[in-house]
């Protein structure tokens, strides 16, 4: 009797194979930037760190969870148009496009969110004025010395009384190397009034420009942002719309300015 040995080939879609442990390794991603000109500080990086962790853990109380690794990626390919994949590859000049971002999408999970939030931020305001009242303790910084500068910079002199924006700005210089808590020069008396006028002046121009295209100028909806407004009355005056680094003045120093005037309201959710 003859023996014969056939092969055969069977063709299929799918093929499975049992194996008691399976290890998958994935490259490491390489860096999309690799020339960094201007790389962000280390207070720069914390604070964002900061802020991604707030942004996480509010979605996570608004039972809309996103983790670590998905809020980074959303910062890199959303915030910066995937311009990078790392913090250490963000520029200088980028840091306040991440930070606007991330406060962004926690404005609007708060904003959108059913459930109590207030827990968070109560819990979140007590361990900020807490942190600073113990930095400034060890940095040997009296109460009156910190009131005193927190009257120049926000216009108030208790920590329970600044926004959670001022709060973190304070927090985040209570944490800086050396802080001096020395409360820069003041501005020269009648700087309000002249911008007042020149706000005023500005917000007539809108109004005008709005009613020539049919349209209703409303102050107390204002759906331009505020760093537009601003940089349109830099561009109106900047002799009076300069700081003290000849540049446009700060965002918190025009936010102050509009809490004393109290001339228009912007639109909910628009910084």
């Amino acid at each position: 009797m003859t023996e014969h040995t056939t092969t055969a080939f069977v063709k299929a879609k799918k093929a499975y194979v049992k194996t008691d442990k399976l290890t998958v390794s994935k490259s490491k991603e390489s860096p999309k930037r690799t020339d960094i000109k201007n790389p962000l500080t280390t207070e720069q990086k914390d604070e964002l760190k900061d802020l991604l962790n707030e942004w996480v853990i509010t979605s996570n109380l608004a039972k809309k969870p996103i983790n670590f690794g998905g809020a980074w990626n959303k910062l890199f390919v959303q915030g910066l148009g995937g311009a990078v994949n790392a913090l250490a590859q963000i520029e200088q000049y980028e840091f306040d496009i991440c930070v606007k971002y991330i406060k962004r999408q926690i404005m609007i999970i708060e904003s959108t969110s059913k459930t109590d939030l207030t827990r968070y931020k109560s819990n979140w305001r007590q361990k900020h004025i807490g942190t600073i009242h113990d930095k400034c303790r060890k940095q040997g910084i009296t109460g009156e010395k910190r009131k005193a500068f927190m009257l120049v910079e926000w216009g108030k002199d208790s920590l329970t009384l600044l926004t959670d924006d001022e709060l973190r700005e304070c927090y985040q210089y209570a944490n800086r190397p050396k802080p001096s808590w020395i409360p820069v020069q003041r501005e020269p008396q009648g700087t309000q009034q002249l911008r007042e006028k020149s706000f005023d002046l500005l917000l007539n121009k809108l109004a005008e420009q709005a009613k020539a295209v049919n349209c209703i100028f409303d102050r107390n909806s204002i759906s331009l942002t505020k760093d537009y407004i601003l940089s349109m009355l830099f561009e109106q005056d900047k002799t009076l719309w300069i700081g003290t680094d000849k540049n446009m003045i700060e965002p918190a120093t025009f936010n102050r300015f509009l809490t004393t005037a109290k001339m228009c309201k912007f639109k909910a959710g628009r910084r």
